[in-house]
């Protein structure tokens, strides 16, 4: 299922998941464990936490951090890497999911590029 965004995999609270392309933040998470994930979202402005949610389909996420912006809050969940087969060249098991409270596509891409651009610098 790797890189599959389950597009009816609802998260409680939060409308999604959006559809927005994460292949960029997807490809810079290799390697990356919670600790480093924290500290990398520390930087990205309107951070307010990380958390384990577990999505309507039952899955458990291995993170997930959300945002504060103008409009609402961004949630981002990232998968476990546990494709052992990498099916389509990745090891998630599914695609990161975006979910929102309010937020826009635009605050959305933002967030999308600044953790990317953070989990690069890193």
């Amino acid at each position: 299922m790797s890189r599959s965004l389950v597009k009816d995999a609802s998260l409680k609270g939060f409308d999604g998941p959006i559809d927005v392309s994460t292949d960029r933040l997807q490809d810079s998470l290799k390697g990356s464990n919670g600790e480093r994930l924290e500290s990398v979202c520390r930087t990205i402005p309107g951070h307010i936490k990380q958390f384990r949610p577990i999505t309507s389909d039952g899955y458990t996420w291995f993170w997930a951090y959300s945002f504060r912006t103008n409009s609402g809050v961004v949630a981002v969940l990232i998968p476990w890497y546990q494709d052992w087969d990498k099916k389509d060249g990745s090891q998630a098991d599914r695609a990161v999911a975006v979910y929102t409270q309010g937020a826009t596509k635009a605050e959305v891409e933002e967030i999308l590029e600044q953790f990317s651009a953070a989990c690069l610098d890193e």
